[in-house]
Parts: C-alpha cells; structure tokens; sequence
C-alpha cells in the first residue's frame, strides 16, 4: 500500500478475532496469570502486543490517504 515497513491492519469480524489466539503474547495481550494459565484480553487488545510503533502508523495513514487521491 505504500506505505513504511513494519505496520499494518488487521480487519476481520470480531467473532472471528475473538475464536483466533496470538501467535506471540505480552503487555496488554494478557488479561490474567496464574499458575495454571493465563487468559488473553478482549479483542482488540489481544492484538495489541508492545509500544504501537507511531512513526509507522502516520506513514502508513498519510500513503492510504495518498491512494484515496488517486481515486
């Protein structure tokens, strides 16, 4: 899309998000721990691991509103 390295979207119904798991967890992903499991959070916080990388973020909105020009 144009846009930096590093960044993107993740759109699906939020059934669909609430049946898949990470594939890595951290941070706000998880909701609780104890010794025997841990539950992650709600959807779309389960998602959501680390610091947002912001630099990329508003690369990756100025290229779509980029390609919303060219329309």
């Amino acid at each position: 899309m144009l846009g930096p390295t590093g960044v993107g979207v993740l759109i699906a119904r939020k059934n669909i998000l609430e049946e898949i798991d990470p594939f890595m967890g951290g941070g706000e992903m998880i909701n609780s721990v104890n010794m025997d499991e841990s539950t992650w959070n709600e959807v779309p916080w389960k998602f959501e691991a680390g610091t947002p990388n912001i630099a990329q973020v508003i690369g990756l909105g100025a290229a779509i509103d980029y390609i919303k020009k060219l329309e």
